[in-house]
């Protein structure tokens, strides 16, 4: 293998195919985004018979955080892309199949949703590491402030979730708050 003496190109390419670089790290994590977005959609159409105007509202809170998620990376994804788009080898998690897709009860829907909140969180706290190490401190501080908005998704799923277990009023479970940069707000 031919010597590189062009500092990028050293910074670029380790040397070691198997090093991931912040490209593929923020593609897989868009990757994990998209499964998310699908499956919160899912539960949102399997509870769209409860007619809550709270669920309604907690759905559309998390869709919004999910694509503003996506517009995220995918921006960040166009700064870093030097050459054409790239090939990412995409999976369901299997973790998924551990619920069923034809029950509508809310408590399970919004289990799955807990899980899933919890598996994403896991992953981005993983690509964070990951960028870090790389020396990619814009990629990682995107994700450190997705990770903050993951969590307060999953706060909110797993009150909802809560709630349901217990049978509680939904009128008496949070609103999703108005400015999702200030969870103290609400409607």
């Amino acid at each position: 293998m031919a010597k590189i003496n062009n500092a990028v190109a050293k910074k670029e390419f380790s040397g070691d195919p198997y090093t991931p670089r912040p490209v593929f790290i923020l593609e897989n994590q868009l990757m994990d985004t998209l499964e998310l977005q699908w499956h919160v959609q899912q539960a949102r159409i399997r509870l769209n018979a409860m007619n809550e105007a709270k669920i309604d509202a907690l759905f559309e809170g998390l869709t919004g955080e999910l694509r503003w998620f996506t517009d995220t990376i995918r921006k960040r994804l166009q700064c870093l892309r030097t050459e054409g788009s790239h090939y990412v080898e995409w999976s369901s998690s299997s973790f998924w199949r551990l619920f069923a897709v034809d029950d509508v009860k809310s408590f399970s829907q919004f289990e799955a949703l807990v899980y899933g909140y919890a598996h994403y969180a896991k992953q981005t706290s993983k690509a964070i590491l990951s960028l870090e190490r790389l020396g990619d401190p814009g990629s990682s501080n995107l994700l450190r402030e997705i990770s903050r908005a993951t969590d307060r998704c999953l706060r909110f799923v797993e009150i909802y979730m809560e709630g349901c277990a217990l049978n509680c009023d939904i009128s008496h479970l949070p609103d999703w708050p108005v400015d999702p940069l200030n969870p103290s707000s609400s409607e």
